[in-house]
């Protein structure tokens, strides 16, 4: 009787396998939403939704009232982004770091966030200026009282900075990831390169926009995971959010308006936004309360690559 159990739990467990397999091969995004969401709960994060249709995941803290840490991902990216920094975080936890309420929102037209409906003016609502303004919103009607620390990578950052901008008084300090604002950055050649890479995605562009976004090779996905991935870029907001900004809309003449304490975090192997494109940010910030660090090996998104150090800023603007 119990070699029969022990076919069977075996031909089970091989049967598991190779469905899972299957899925993975003729619906991989589905499957990775799935795997996504297993590990969103793993870390304690439960999903919210906002009132104006901002969707994203909450690490609810054990007390009433603590403060907020606002996470925000960069183009085309989604929440996903912060679960390796999260895993690294639940590797070493601190008294400091278990009393804080993690909130992780999806930008508007990316993950789960409505996408906005284009109007006479355009795309109103995906310039950095109005998606901060929806995000402060967000923050506050889900309860986030007094000011809350924000972390933000590229785009993330931009809208970040925004906040700060419009919404002091809900910013204690900010921790920006490579972040996007400047007119600098626009005008680099690394830019104009990466415009076809969003903009009239391939498999070939989307790989290479891949390989630039880190400073060390990754492992590669398969071929039909690619053809996957393509139809969801093509389908996505990402040509509209690059199209929506305004000049009015940079940071050039506004950085040295933010009065919190700020750390701004560069990969020197940032292929995306170069780290030479990049400097001025260390200039036209305010000084005294801003800090500009480079980081050996690491490109375009510490927060995957190069999570040790996001840590460390972190704890040096009070958390974690």
């Amino acid at each position: 009787m119990k070699k029969v159990l022990a076919r069977w739990s075996l031909f089970s467990l091989v049967l598991l396998a190779v469905s899972l397999a299957a899925g993975y091969r003729f619906f991989p995004l589905q499957i990775r939403e799935l795997r996504d969401r297993t590990t969103a709960w793993s870390l304690g994060l439960r999903p919210i939704r906002s009132a104006g249709g901002l969707s994203g995941y909450e690490r609810p803290a054990p007390t009433a009232g603590a403060r907020c840490v606002v996470l925000l991902h960069g183009i085309g990216d989604a929440s996903r982004t912060w679960f390796k920094l999260l895993e690294r975080l639940a590797a070493r936890p601190s008294p400091e770091a278990l009393q804080e309420r993690l909130v992780i929102w999806e930008l508007p037209g990316h993950g789960h966030s409505r996408v906005p409906a284009p109007t006479l003016e355009g795309n109103e609502e995906l310039r950095p200026k109005a998606m901060a303004e929806q995000i402060a919103q967000a923050t506050r009607e889900l309860g986030c009282q007094g000011k809350s620390q924000w972390v933000g990578n590229s785009l993330g950052g931009w809208v970040a900075a925004w906040v700060a901008l419009l919404h002091p008084e809900q910013v204690k300090g900010l921790l920006l990831l490579a972040p996007a604002g400047l007119a600098s950055q626009a005008r680099h050649p690394a830019m104009t390169d990466l415009k076809p890479l969003l903009e009239t995605p391939t498999v070939e562009s989307l790989q290479e926009f891949r390989a630039r976004a880190y400073a060390k090779p990754q492992s590669p996905y398969p071929s039909w995971f690619w053809e996957a991935a393509l139809q969801a870029a093509r389908a996505s907001s990402i040509r509209r959010v690059r199209e929506s900004a305004k000049p009015e809309d940079l940071l050039d003449t506004r950085l040295g308006q933010v009065l919190v304490p700020t750390v701004i975090l560069w990969g020197r192997g940032d292929r995306i936004l170069p780290l030479a494109a990049s400097r001025d940010f260390a200039g036209l910030a305010r000084p005294g309360i801003t800090t500009f660090r480079e980081i050996d090996d690491c490109g375009h998104l510490p927060q995957k690559e190069c999570p040790d150090a996001v840590l460390e800023a972190l704890g040096d603007l009070g958390n974690f």
